[in-house]
């Protein structure tokens, strides 16, 4: 670093002034600055210089400054990327025809600045003026350079971490060269200096390397690329995705059989550590890459992405008011209308009917072992969620099953809400397989009855996942229960890591039994009523949940504002 030429010590600080440095090469020079004082004497050598040569073409008769000349600012901050008596200018690329002029021709112009000198004396003043000033800043560091804004919906958790390089931190939420971002819950959008814009929907992890290259590590991206920024990178774990004027999508999976979608233009997509070629795909055609590392052809799925930041946390409803099997599904969810859902009765008789429900129409369960399946897979990992719904017990049925839930039939890997019966009577419960809660409030007295879970995607002082449960909007008094030795993360806490993908996940299924695989009809016939489901890739509040019981709605406005960590 210290042994970098006088040459190449030039080209990098007028790279700085003309907009055009690279990130590695800023954080190159940033270093340079900091630890050789001649290369900080350059800097306000050319500095001064480049905007004497502005303001010539500008004025090439006659400069007036300001008397008298005031230069501000607090003691060690960064150096500007240009002094601060310069007149600001956008760093678009979009220059006035002057500056455009100035920049083509500095031969040109340094010799007008020679005319002028001669011409006027005051030219030698400003010089003298322009370069003491520039002294003045000596010891101050760069700005880091912001590449992005960030814009989050209504109750969005989010975190975010800048490059360790950085000597002074970017503007609240705002992302620079080597800035992180982990989206916990919500969406957000990303705003490009380059024009560039992407909708990322939780849970989401993704590093900015620079304006045209995004690092996408899980989650799901929607992206939008103007003409002027061509070439726009995204890569995940498994794929390189290099845009050619169009807007795609991007899914990155824990399974690493991540998708791109493209709905205009043209991308070139490639499997990273794989023999294949890269693959041109054009608007309406869709990739997967496959267990062996080739790029698979899918089907277009554009109702999964989000194209403008929600106003609320993304939501699926089941009102169960059909008369038919086909029960539809609306909500804020992006793929809100596009769930398929069917009943399974393993016998000839009906498994379940249509009964009047606590608003509208209800599914009851007739105990002939009967299942709803639907075909979303449901919110994975340890990502923040919550189920919602009315249910109808009988007085005289001994239970040991589950309401809803999805994942894979292994430790930690898969989330449903259940009912016991206990000696008090049958009580609301929830489990992650390896940990599980049971409630204290009897619920199987004919009425109907509102249960929630929520899981805030935290664990707790003592290392149990954060849960609440709640009958009838009050929080219910819960008892713990655990294996021996559950499978824990890397800091000891108790594991949550629901699996939505691969041939052993189930998706969100009602009524099968907790102790088969959860395809099967249950093996103890049981009669039951569900009505007015909510699933939630987001923690509700116990003010949201008590809403939701009196009124049956959900109100965005109850969410907090974004939060970012």
């Amino acid at each position: 670093m210290n042994g970098l030429s006088a040459h190449e010590l030039d080209r990098l600080l007028l790279a700085l002034f003309d907009d055009v440095i690279m990130a590695d090469e800023y954080v190159l020079l940033q270093d340079i600055l900091r630890t050789r004082r001649d290369a900080r004497h350059r800097y306000l050598e050319l500095s001064a210089l480049h905007n004497l040569l502005e303001l010539v073409a500008q004025a090439p008769l006659v400069v007036t400054m300001p008397s008298p000349l005031s230069v501000r600012g607090l003691v060690n901050q960064p150096l500007p990327r240009r002094p601060a008596f310069a007149k600001p200018k956008q760093l678009s690329g979009r220059k006035s025809p002057t500056t455009q002029q100035g920049r083509r021709s500095m031969k040109r112009t340094a010799t007008q600045l020679m005319g002028s000198m001669i011409r006027s004396r005051s030219l030698l003043a400003t010089a003298a003026i322009l370069i003491a000033a520039a002294i003045f800043l000596s010891m101050k560091w760069l700005s880091p350079p912001s590449a992005a804004t960030v814009a989050a919906c209504r109750g969005a958790v989010f975190s975010i971490v800048h490059s360790s390089h950085l000597k002074k931190l970017p503007k609240a939420n705002t992302l620079s060269p080597g800035s992180s971002l982990e989206l916990i819950q919500g969406t957000v959008e990303l705003t490009f200096d380059s024009g560039v814009r992407g909708i990322f929907q939780a849970p989401e992890t993704l590093t900015l390397i620079d304006q045209r290259h995004l690092s996408l590590k899980r989650g799901t991206a929607w992206f939008h690329v103007p003409p002027k920024a061509v070439g726009f990178e995204v890569r995940t774990p498994r794929l390189q995705i290099v845009d050619l004027g169009t807007e795609f999508g991007v899914v990155s999976k824990p399974d690493g059989m991540d998708e791109i979608h493209v709905f205009s233009g043209k991308v070139e997509a490639t499997v990273l550590n794989a023999a294949a070629a890269p693959e041109s795909l054009v608007a309406g055609e869709s990739r997967t890459v496959s267990p062996q590392g080739a790029l698979t052809q899918i089907d277009a799925r554009p109702e999964r992405f989000l194209t403008k930041l929600p106003t609320s946390l993304p939501y699926l409803h089941w009102s169960f008011d059909e008369t038919d099997s086909r029960f539809a599904t609306d909500g804020s969810h992006p793929v809100a209308g596009h769930v398929e859902n069917k009943l399974v009765s393993p016998g000839l008789a009906p498994a379940f009917a249509s009964v009047p429900g606590k608003f509208g129409k209800a599914l009851s369960s007739s105990g002939k072992n009967g299942y709803m399946e639907s075909d979303w897979p449901g919110i994975e990992g340890s990502a923040p969620r919550s189920i919602a719904y009315w249910i109808q017990l009988p007085r005289d049925q001994n239970y040991l099953h589950p309401v809803v839930g999805w994942g894979a039939r292994k430790l930690s890997h898969s989330f449903f809400s259940y009912i016991k019966t206990t000696p008090k009577g049958a009580v609301a419960a929830m489990s992650f397989d390896s940990f599980w809660l049971e409630g204290s409030i009897p619920i199987n007295d004919g009425q109907w009855h509102h249960l929630a879970v929520v899981y805030t995607g935290r664990s707790q002082a003592d290392g149990d996942p954060e849960v609440s449960c709640y009958v009838d909007g009050q929080l219910d008094r819960m008892t713990r229960y655990a294996l021996d030795s559950p499978p824990k993360d890397a800091n000891g806490k108790i594991e949550v890591n629901t699996t939505c993908t691969g041939p052993e996940a189930v998706p969100l299924t009602l009524f099968t039994d907790i102790y088969s695989d959860r395809k099967m009809p249950s093996r103890g016939a049981i009669s039951l009523a569900i009505d007015e489901l909510y699933v939630f890739q987001s923690a509700l509040t116990a003010q949201q949940i008590t809403h939701l019981f009196h009124s049956n709605q959900y109100d965005p406005t109850l969410s907090p504002t974004p939060t970012a960590r």
